[in-house]
């Protein structure tokens, strides 16, 4: 790893966090990022900082520490703050809202799709699906975390005395400025209640375009196709970026994806999102007995770039 680290680029685990305690880590700036070669790779504000250095190589004794210098000593206080909250050192992440929130802070920051809430025979994992992978990123003991689900039902409107039967519903709230819309899913275990979070993120802008009935479309259109596109839009996505882009065309949908994030070592995980996109948008087409096919029909448009055409759907008449 560089000698100097842009610290607004990193997402520690939470394996590797958990190797320096909270208070020892805010006390002297210390942010462990990874391991690499069996080295712990710590950042600091400044390597030159000896008492940090010692402090930390006291924690971790026995073990080979690599350190490196913050790039922007501001964002590396920040990031520092994400990653070691205030809850943290006072033991208020006991609390469920506290825990909610900074679960919420974590997920958006490592630009998560997903959260599960886990239960184990001993102890509650929070997993974080990242570039199509569940990574844990924290344990929760299992008093705290039934307290924690029961809270997020109730965010959610779901009978928190209903534990034996799923449950769905959704969270509309605020983190760190961003409107956030969550779907909610919960699945009764051996252990426990198993909780799924989709993370939907929205901005205030974007929220006004959230019925399609806002975006010009003709009527006869939006009558043919509105669910299908609705259903289109709430599909789940391995990394959070929604890659489908549509475009109606009289009796026709052509279905583009937008490639934003690099292949991962899964392969081009955009492509699975794609796949359940079109499959929500064909298994509702045909729950409205409307009857269509997917065909190769490219119109042939100027696209933006990072844009390419995929497929179309065309209804039979």
């Amino acid at each position: 790893m560089n000698a100097v680290v842009d610290t607004a680029r990193v997402r520690p685990s939470h394996d590797v966090l958990k190797l320096v305690p909270a208070k020892v880590a805010r006390a002297v700036g210390a942010l462990p990022l990874a391991v690499e070669d069996g080295a712990v790779v710590v950042c600091l504000a400044d390597r030159t900082d000896f008492n940090a250095v010692e402090r930390v190589e006291a924690i971790l004794a026995g073990r080979r520490v690599e350190f490196v210098e913050a790039q922007d000593p501001s964002d590396f206080r920040r990031v520092l703050r994400e990653n070691y909250p205030d809850a943290a050192m006072t033991g208020d992440l006991d609390r469920p809202e506290n825990l909610f929130v900074h679960v919420m802070r974590r997920a958006l920051a490592r630009n998560a799709s997903d959260i599960h809430i886990s239960p184990t025979e001993t102890e509650t994992l929070v997993r974080l699906r990242i570039d199509g992978r569940l990574q844990t990123d924290l344990s929760v003991a299992s008093q705290t975390a039934a307290e924690f689900v029961s809270y997020i039902k109730v965010l959610a409107n779901l009978d928190i005395a209903e534990k034996r039967a799923p449950q769905d519903g959704n969270i509309d709230t605020t983190v760190n400025g961003l409107e956030v819309s969550l779907r909610v899913a919960t699945v009764p275990t051996i252990w426990g209640e198993h909780v799924t979070l989709r993370i939907l993120s929205q901005t205030r802008e974007t929220k006004q375009l959230d019925t399609l009935d806002n975006l010009g479309f003709h009527p006869r259109q939006l009558k043919l196709f509105a669910e299908a596109l609705e259903m289109v839009r709430l599909a789940p996505s391995a990394v959070n970026k929604q890659p489908w882009r549509a475009v109606v065309d009289g009796d026709r949908v052509h279905f583009y994806e937008h490639k934003s994030v690099k292949d991962s070592p899964l392969g081009d995980v955009q492509k699975v999102d794609m796949g359940i996109a079109l499959a929500h948008f064909d298994l509702t087409m045909e729950e409205d007995g409307v009857s269509g096919a997917f065909v190769c029909a490219d119109p042939g448009l100027a696209l933006p770039e990072n844009v390419h055409y995929i497929v179309t759907f065309e209804r039979e008449r």
